[in-house]
């Protein structure tokens, strides 16, 4: 969980740090399509016969011996819009909803405005309970969703719906990509298939640490970070994961923060890179236009490059 300085949210006249952001129509259309996709699949495993099911996820989701082997080549997207669904989908989703109601009720609380880090605390200490209980399945699609509330709005209004949609599929594309590529050497690092739109969400904290290097996240709604670590501390914890063997796709995320820095830097461009390597190996020549800044220096791009 994350907040932002300077973005929709900040701290309200009680001292307490806000929650309310502004949703672009871009970022709610993909927060509900995600949300549909997820309780329809659930509908799906508890009430499809079972073979059914099976062939339905199995040709949506990532596979990596079929991406090429099978060329189930749109499953290198696809995939981004399933998540987990746990040993009893349908009774995680009832537990979440109503942990969900419960939160929205306590964070209006008098207590939560006295004590909001207390309801912070609360709030992770609920987290992991539900996942000690087996019931924490759906946090994962919750987790996709809250930093698309956090982050996407901010990049939306600066490139447009159009835009933003094409960055978060090329995240999700490049992240099932390297997944894939790097199965055929470390298929134990990277497991046989690979659900969640992380890699699109990698890609937003990539592209914040691009556009705003500086300017502080709350990490947790606790602690800030500036943009550039908070990038840093992501890909610290996926390298723990990847050593540790979690079932993280680690590999997932580094191809979401790759496409995302591809993409805001404009190194995808063969005249980019060429005109880096000129610079910093070549000889200097001579400009007849100059980059003028913009007033603010802090003003990212408006649009990809």
């Amino acid at each position: 969980m994350s907040g932002t300085y300077g973005g929709g949210g900040g701290q309200g006249g009680d001292g307490r740090i806000s929650l309310v952001m502004p949703v672009s129509p871009m970022v709610k259309k993909i927060m509900t399509v995600m949300t549909g996709i997820y309780l329809a699949t659930v509908l799906g495993q508890t009430f499809l016969p079972e073979t059914t099911w099976a062939a339905l996820w199995t040709n949506l989701r990532l596979s990596h011996d079929s991406v090429f082997g099978g060329w189930r080549l749109w499953t290198l997207f696809t995939y981004g819009w399933l998540h987990d669904l746990g040993p009893a989908p349908l009774v995680s989703v009832l537990v979440c909803g109503g942990a969900f109601y419960g939160l929205v009720l306590a964070y209006r609380s008098q207590w939560a405005r006295r004590e909001f880090f207390l309801f912070i605390l609360a709030v992770f200490a609920g987290f992991m309970l539900l996942g000690a209980l087996g019931f924490g399945a759906p946090l994962h699609l919750g987790g996709n969703l809250i930093a698309l509330y956090f982050f996407g709005h901010m990049f939306e209004s600066r490139w447009g719906p159009q835009r933003f949609l094409l960055f978060w599929a090329l995240c999700l594309i490049g992240g099932g990509l390297l997944s894939t590529m790097m199965w055929y050497p470390f298929p134990r690092l990277t497991g046989a298939s690979v659900v969640g739109a992380s890699a699109g969400t990698m890609g937003l904290i990539a592209a914040f640490a691009v556009y705003f290097p500086n300017q502080s996240v709350l990490y947790g709604l606790v602690i800030p970070i500036k943009g550039k670590y908070f990038l840093i501390i992501a890909v610290g914890l996926d390298l723990i994961n990847l050593i540790g063997g979690s079932q993280v796709a680690v590999f997932a995320h580094f191809g979401g923060i790759i496409t995302a820095i591809l993409l805001t830097t404009g190194y995808w461009r063969l005249n980019k890179i060429k005109s880096y390597v000129d610079g910093r190996f070549g000889k200097p020549k001579k400009r007849h236009l100059r980059v003028v800044p913009p007033p603010d220096d802090d003003e990212p791009p408006r649009y990809l490059h």
